[in-house]
């Protein structure tokens, strides 16, 4: 399919479902796959490709410097939105289901975020601590924590009925608590004020043992996840030096999910690399839907049976990508499933 919105010309309008945005398209193809590592139940294959020439910091980065900082939107507060000034030269790059910690409630971000330089700026996000309304600290600081992918899926999709329904990136607030209460159940570990952190907290001895294998690779960019053979997660980011600021962030957040998985391990392996390429080339074929971003951008999302996620695309690069597995009776080891009869599904 050819889109007819090119890099550098107008966008469509914001909602309109069209064709995959080229530049998107071309980053999909890009990627080649490292070696894949295991461990448990958990492979990640790397992914590999050219850095874009776009420069930017991420969130932690800019904050240990000094350059950013985040806080309540008042002294009251509000629990879908946070403020952030950014004081730093370059932009920086908040992460989607990105976890900050502190204030009167912990809170994770609702989509990826490009910030200019020298801003301020209210930026959507979810509570991920449901049982406390009170100050810790006067500022956020990042709790080392992406959320798991399945939560994050459920809050990606909410988020894009959001955008389609009211132009806005608020998530299901009550599936984001519901999501976290299941972590906690299945991880058997509790929490006084149900903050997901806390799960991360209980197992943290096994995250650590999954990033002393799962290693980053030069040149990585991104990572295809699977657990128990079925594909979890693509997600990658514009340029390795960027990534490698997130790797470990990554690793823990998609080990924590296969710790919690329960799906039965499939009889055969399938062929990882095949099923990568294979959700590539449907992924670049895919519709999409386009809105404006809270900050520098376009936040593209993807429209595709068993699948959620999004592309922040700015200057012609794709700054962050992340498309992750909807749950599905009867998904297939190494593939996303078809929820509907749309004729550019999985399994097709």
């Amino acid at each position: 399919m050819t889109n007819p919105f090119l890099p550098g010309g107008p966008e469509p309008p914001s909602g309109t479902l069209c064709c995959m945005n080229v530049v998107i398209e071309k980053r999909l193809a890009s990627f080649r796959l490292a070696p894949a590592q295991s461990h448990r139940n958990l492979t990640l294959l790397p992914l590999l490709a050219p850095d874009g020439v776009l420069r930017y910091r991420t969130l932690p980065e800019a904050m240990a410097a000094g350059e950013l900082t985040v806080t309540e939107v008042s002294e009251l507060g509000s629990v879908p939105r946070l403020r952030v000034a950014h004081r730093g030269a370059l932009p920086v790059l908040l992460l989607d289901g990105e976890e900050l910690a502190g204030a009167k409630q912990n809170r994770v971000l609702n989509t990826s975020i490009l910030l200019r330089a020298h801003c301020e700026a209210e930026v959507p996000v979810s509570c991920t601590e449901q049982g406390r309304w009170s100050y810790l600290s006067p500022k956020f600081s990042p709790s080392g924590n992406v959320m798991a992918p399945k939560a994050r899926a459920r809050k990606s999709e909410s988020v894009a009925g959001s955008l389609m329904e009211m132009a806005c990136f608020d998530s299901d607030q009550g599936q984001v608590w519901s999501d976290i209460a299941e972590m906690h159940h299945k991880s058997g570990h509790g929490s006084p004020t149900g903050a997901m952190k806390d799960v991360y907290g209980a197992m943290e001895d096994d995250l650590r043992r999954s990033e002393a294998v799962l290693r980053r690779v030069p040149g990585q960019v991104g990572l295809a996840a699977f657990i128990h053979g079925r594909l979890a997660g693509v997600e990658a980011l514009s340029w390795a030096g960027a990534y490698a600021s997130v790797h470990r962030r990554l690793v823990r957040s998609y080990a924590m999910e296969a710790l919690l998985e329960t799906h039965p391990v499939p009889a055969t392996t399938p062929d990882l690399p095949a099923a990568v390429h294979d959700f590539l080339h449907r992924l670049a074929d895919a519709p999409e839907r386009t809105f404006p971003s809270v900050g520098l951008g376009i936040d593209h999302r993807v429209d595709l049976p068993g699948v959620t996620g999004s592309a922040l695309v700015h200057e012609g690069e794709v700054v962050h990508a992340v498309f992750l597995r909807l749950d599905g009776d009867n998904a297939a080891p190494g593939v996303l499933h078809r929820r509907s009869g749309r004729s550019r599904g999985f399994m097709g």
